[in-house]
C-alpha cells in the first residue's frame, strides 16, 4: 500500500472458510431436545464467526479506504500550503 510497493507495504487478507463445513454445522440433527439445543449452539458459533469475519473485512476496507484517500489529502496539503507561501510575498 502506498507508493512502496515492497514487502513491508503490503496488505494480505485471508478468512476463514465459511462454508458448511467451516462454520462446523453440517451433519445437525433435531431429533429430540438436546440435539435441537447442540443445534442451535452451532448456529450461535456460526453466527459469531461469520460477524467476526465481517467485522474483520470491514476494518480492512477502512485501512485500504484511509490508504487511498491520504496521499490526496497529502496533495491538497501540499497544494494549500504552496498557494499560501507564494501568496504570502516572501517570493519574489
Amino acid at each position: 500500500m502506498g507508493a512502496d510497493n515492497d514487502v513491508n507495504h503490503q496488505l494480505k487478507l485471508g478468512i476463514s472458510s465459511i462454508t458448511v463445513s467451516g462454520l462446523r454445522i453440517d451433519g445437525s440433527q433435531v431429533v429430540d431436545i438436546d440435539q435441537s439445543r447442540a443445534a442451535i449452539t452451532s448456529l450461535d458459533n456460526a453466527t459469531d464467526m461469520v460477524n467476526q469475519e465481517r467485522s474483520y473485512l470491514g476494518s480492512m476496507q477502512n485501512r485500504l479506504a484511509f490508504h487511498h484517500v491520504q496521499p490526496e489529502q497529502q496533495h491538497s496539503e501540499y497544494r494549500s500550503l504552496t498557494i499560501k507561501y507564494r501568496g504570502c510575498g516572501l517570493c519574489g
